[in-house]
């Protein structure tokens, strides 16, 4: 039934039937979300590995001639980086436990301690700053690199939630 045209909610189990007033209006549909959102818990989110937002696409009618990977492109590389991932560790990456993360997601000290200030600064628990690290990995074995550069790891936070 079109819940929002007939302005009703009907309910049916087992050969009865209940019918239900049902008032949602669009401005209710536009706040939805950000309500949710705001009920989320820190820990909840921490275990989000990537979180993004997508620009609205354009409504021109002309494609734009950006110059960018294809489809086959980028599936080539996701395909590569998963089985260097596999060959490294058996595992991907979003799967390494405390051990495989020390084993295999090693930073230069200098990177790792600027890691750690921009967590302190992001306010980003130990749970997320391993998550970064996961995610900086992963961006370094689709670059086809066998080390985490900084550039990595600075991309890896651009995805976590911004604070507040």
């Amino acid at each position: 039934m079109q819940t929002r045209e007939t302005g009703l909610l009907v309910s049916l189990r087992h050969f009865q039937q209940a019918r239900h007033p049902f008032r949602l209006y669009t401005a209710d549909l536009i706040v939805g979300p950000n309500c949710y959102r705001a009920k989320l818990s820190g820990p909840l989110l921490d275990r989000i590995d990537l979180h993004l937002t997508v620009a609205r696409e354009s409504t021109a009618l002309q494609a734009s001639s950006q110059d960018g990977e294809t489809t086959a492109q980028a599936a080539a590389k996701v395909a590569a980086a998963r089985q260097r991932q596999l060959r490294r560790q058996g595992v991907a990456n979003a799967f390494l436990d405390l051990p495989g993360l020390r084993q295999h997601c090693h930073l230069q000290d200098a990177d790792r301690q600027w890691l750690e200030n921009a967590c302190e600064r992001l306010g980003l628990s130990l749970r997320a700053a391993h998550r970064v690290i996961k995610v900086a990995r992963t961006l370094a074995d689709l670059d086809g690199a066998d080390v985490i550069a900084r550039q990595h790891v600075a991309e890896a936070l651009q995805y976590r939630p911004s604070q507040g």
